[in-house]
């Protein structure tokens, strides 16, 4: 019986010689973050399911960095690994390893699982707003008192791109007309830390980038948008801008006329198009920083500066209607200038009056322009003759207003209509 005991003594020794063996585990840090403590624990895969585990320290951990812990191998009693790292930015990743029959030198990268945010969620944008003319600026606004009293109108701007003087479209009896784009819905979003925010090349039209990053390092936008469409200009009585120009009712051509005649650098601009969305909602998702007790997953994201996950208390929504993006039209200088001479050339009495020097700007101004009905003199009398003529000769105004109209991108900043709110 002794025998039989002993003999079954040195086969248990035996088989736990066999079973049981040093190895070597190395673990990398690439979390992209600074592992502040790194825990592990080793026992049987049955145990490793208990909440309650008693884990061995292992102190701090640099980005990349590796570490080997050596650890005594058993089949079935110490095979498997847990592991926990808990990162500078807050909260803590937690891995499995299984340990196979002949590892001896096992290996871990330690991965953050949360998503990491990424540097150029402007450019995945930044083509949308382009697409749609939101990365300038734009105009907030009612149909009525946007495209309605816009297109269609003439502005007049002083030296400082003051608007000095504003002619509304019902005086010019025009008529408004869409064209909506294809594409009727489209959605815009991004993850953006405070950093690329912040400092990125593209406007987050409805965004307030303080308020969005109040309570962590990490927002998501979402931008809506429907009713897309373009609207254009076009006569209603099949005259064109020149025509109804020059037909202004007299009161208007007096204003001008003294307008131009305080302000002879003026700027006048008529507007015929612009892009316009209907509908824009915008949705605002914040998020706070992730304890250094809570356990991290890919609901989670990344960024220099910590950890964060977005709450949905924290999600702020609004509509806004009618929002002009981009404003097309001609510079119509020109046209004020011909009428100016036009309405002057008929007070030919104050025309008398006016000194040389003036007289030869308007005929050189003219010169420039009716090269086929002028020539060059030094003459003012044949000057003044020239200028009271051509102010009768409707066929060269016209000519010469329709062939110097020429189109440009109106700044939004520029135009100051009322009840439009500027952005």
């Amino acid at each position: 019986m002794k025998k039989i005991i002993l003999l079954t003594a040195i086969a248990f020794i035996t088989q736990s010689n066999i079973y049981a063996k040093d190895i070597s585990f190395t673990f990398t840090n690439k979390t992209e973050q600074m592992i502040t403590t790194l825990e592990y624990w080793l026992g049987s895969a049955t145990e490793s399911n208990s909440p309650n585990l008693s884990y061995s320290s292992k102190g701090s951990l640099a980005i990349d960095g590796s570490i080997e812990i050596p650890m005594n191998f058993h089949k079935t009693k110490r095979n498997t690994v847990m592991v926990r790292a808990y990162l500078k930015g807050g909260g803590y990743i937690s891995q499995k390893y299984t340990i196979n029959k002949g590892q001896k030198t096992p290996s871990l990268a330690l991965l953050n699982i949360t998503e990491k945010v990424s540097t150029d969620e402007f450019n995945k944008v930044k083509s949308k707003f382009t697409e749609l003319k939101l990365d300038k600026g734009y105009l907030k606004t009612s149909k009525e008192n946007g495209i309605d009293a816009l297109i269609g109108s003439i502005i007049i701007y002083d030296v400082s791109d003051k608007v000095i003087y504003k002619i509304d479209p019902k005086i010019l009896k025009t008529k408004v007309s869409s064209t909506s784009l294809p594409d009727l819905k489209q959605t815009i979003e991004g993850i953006f830390s405070s950093e690329t925010a912040i400092s990125g090349s593209v406007n987050l039209p409805f965004v307030n980038i303080s308020s969005s990053f109040s309570t962590g390092d990490v927002a998501k936008f979402i931008w809506e948008i429907e009713d897309v469409g373009q609207y254009t200009w076009s006569s209603e009585n099949g005259k064109s801008l020149a025509e109804l120009f020059l037909a202004l009712p007299q009161e208007t051509k007096d204003d001008l006329v003294q307008l131009y005649t305080d302000n002879p650098k003026a700027q006048m601009k008529f507007i015929d198009e612009a892009f316009m969305i209907g509908r824009l909602e915008v949705t605002t998702k914040k998020s706070r920083k992730i304890s250094s007790t809570t356990e991290l997953n890919a609901a989670n994201y990344v960024t220099g500066k910590g950890n964060y996950l977005f709450i949905d208390d924290l999600t702020d929504t609004f509509v806004v209607r009618d929002v002009i993006t981009e404003v097309d039209g001609y510079n119509a200088t020109n046209m004020l200038k011909t009428l100016y001479l036009k309405e002057k050339a008929k007070l030919q009495n104050s025309m008398v009056a006016q000194d040389e020097d003036r007289i030869k700007e308007e005929y050189k101004f003219l010169l420039k322009l009716y090269p086929q009905y002028l020539e060059k003199t030094d003459n003012v009398e044949i000057m003044k003759k020239a200028i009271r003529d051509l102010s009768k000769d409707k066929e060269a105004q016209l000519l010469f207003i329709n062939k110097t109209l020429d189109k440009e991108k109106i700044k939004l900043n520029d135009i100051e209509l009322e009840n439009i709110e500027k952005q």
